[in-house]
This record gives C-alpha cells, sequence and structure tokens, in this order.
C-alpha cells in the first residue's frame, strides 16, 4: 500500500507555502477566485489575526 502525505502535512505546507506571498499576491489571488477587493482584504486581514492568535497561544 503506497501512502501519501497526510492531510496535516498538505495543509503545513499550504500555509508555508502561502506565508511567502506578499500581501498584494495574497489579494490578488482572492480576486482571480472571484472576491471583490474589499471582501480579499477583509478574509486576508482574518487570516492574518488567526496565525497571530496561533503564535501568541503556541509560546
Amino acid at each position: 500500500m503506497l501512502e501519501g502525505k497526510s492531510k496535516e502535512e498538505i495543509e503545513e505546507e499550504k500555509r508555508q507555502e502561502f506565508s511567502e506571498i506578499d500581501i498584494s499576491e495574497h489579494i490578488q489571488r482572492y480576486i482571480d477566485e472571484g472576491m471583490s477587493k474589499k471582501d480579499a482584504i477583509k478574509r486576508l486581514q482574518r487570516r492574518e489575526a488567526l496565525r497571530n492568535q496561533r503564535s501568541i497561544n503556541t509560546q
């Protein structure tokens, strides 16, 4: 039986890839997915707030 990466490993890779992109690229990706610019900015703000909260909780 072949095993691939676990769901957690895949999600961690996505998070890491996502964190390496600058803010304007994040917003553009969301816009390309069909979001308005305003909604894209809001989503990015929420993601950053969650990331910061996780960082604080792990310290």
